[in-house]
């Protein structure tokens, strides 16, 4: 009985992936997305920052984006980070911008100094 609510579910969920990885792809060319095979969390790849796993908690604090830290599920995730995209696309662009724009912002204080 519910096959349509989970198609259009299913169809929610890819529309948002596709909007993360468009959204890396044209702003944040250091972080790229890891295709999930089947779930709403999405790994993506940090190390392009160039920042340490530290460093990159506090980028994530900063910005006030909640994510799970890859170092959580062990070493080899250090660099990574895990983002739920099962929520309402505003929240994801909301997020997503206020990353960008810390990111931004620290590269023109980097600049300054």
């Amino acid at each position: 009985k519910g096959g349509d609510w989970h198609r259009e579910l299913m169809a929610y969920l890819e529309a948002n992936l596709e909007y993360l990885r468009e959204f890396l792809q044209q702003h944040i060319p250091g972080m790229h997305l890891v295709q999930p095979e089947a779930t709403y969390l999405a790994w993506v790849d940090c190390s392009g920052l160039g920042l340490s796993p530290t460093a990159l908690k506090q980028l994530f604090g900063e910005a006030r984006v909640d994510v799970d830290q890859g170092d959580t599920y062990g070493v080899e995730g250090e660099r990574f980070v895990r983002i739920n995209i099962a929520c309402p696309r505003q929240i994801l662009e909301t997020a997503l911008d206020r990353l960008r724009i810390t990111i931004d912002s620290r590269s023109e204080q980097a600049g300054n100094n």
